[in-house]
């Protein structure tokens, strides 16, 4: 099942983060669905995207009705104007071919219960990171469960970011930006607060996903089947990550990016040195 939920833009981290993240937990525990994604777009007006997984005489009955009464809730509290069911088009070769995009669209179901899980937290205030920090944190972490080495990582973000971009930012808050940054220990640092503990437990509920997602992807580079590059992939995962948190702002997305690309390179010496 595949909806366009069109309404209030600027509540639209509420909506994600507490309507969302409340109907989900509720058809999960039902099992009534047996995965869900979304993801923020525009068309003539900015909208979310939320595709649903399961069989479809439940979908289109037991769920449809639940959802009904979700969409009449919804409008009540000024959140949601109209909702369009469409035909979800799978975009196979950006995720390597039809024999992984199963994979990928797990680590979308994982990655969007990620996001919805930080913008409630963010929106009750038990989470008081800056969206910048967690970011960072998130991207890294992202590199690190897709297995890719140190120097690699940052060869990946260079690919995508200009290293005199961004510096000023970065410049302001390196000392924090490196110490919640550095993935040495499994984050140790980042570890050492307890927000820092609960934001470390949220991203790591997708690694299994991510990592079994990586596996897949060398397999079939390997065998010559990728219909993209590995860093094509990767760099899309990141890209529909940032999507999911910030909305559709390729200028947040290039900034946040460039401070996690400015934060590996900053930790060089440790990095390195660790290594040898």
């Amino acid at each position: 099942m595949f909806l366009k939920l069109y309404g209030n833009y600027s509540r639209e981290n509420e909506l994600i983060g507490f309507e969302l993240n409340e109907i989900t937990k509720e058809l999960m525990d039902e099992n009534l669905i047996q995965q869900f994604f979304f993801m923020r777009y525009k068309d003539t007006y900015n909208h979310i995207r939320l595709r649903f997984k399961g069989n479809p005489e439940i979908l289109y009955g037991k769920v449809l009705r639940k959802l009904n009464n979700w969409f009449d809730s919804l409008k009540e509290n000024g959140l949601l104007t109209k909702v369009e069911i469409g035909t979800y088009e799978r975009e196979v070769e950006r995720y390597g071919g039809i024999q992984l995009i199963d994979y990928a669209e797990k680590v979308f179901f994982y990655d969007s219960q990620v996001v919805s899980n930080i913008l409630y937290l963010k929106g009750i205030h038990e989470l008081d990171m800056d969206y910048e920090q967690i970011a960072i944190c998130s991207i890294i972490s992202y590199l690190e469960d897709f297995n890719i080495p140190y120097m690699n990582q940052i060869e990946l973000l260079n690919m995508v970011t200009n290293q005199s971009e961004y510096r000023e930012g970065f410049k302001k808050k390196r000392e924090q930006y490196t110490f919640i940054g550095n993935s040495n220990n499994n984050f140790e640092n980042l570890r050492k607060t307890e927000e820092g503990r609960m934001l470390y437990g949220i991203l790591k509920k997708r690694t299994s996903a991510v990592r079994e997602y990586t596996l897949k992807i060398e397999e079939e580079s390997k065998n010559g089947n990728l219909a993209n590059s590995k860093l094509g992939i990767y760099l899309s995962i990141l890209h529909l990550h940032c999507n999911r948190l910030f909305g559709i702002n390729r200028e947040k997305e290039k900034e946040v990016i460039s401070y996690a690309r400015h934060t590996l390179y900053a930790l060089k010496f440790l990095k390195t040195k660790k290594d040898k």
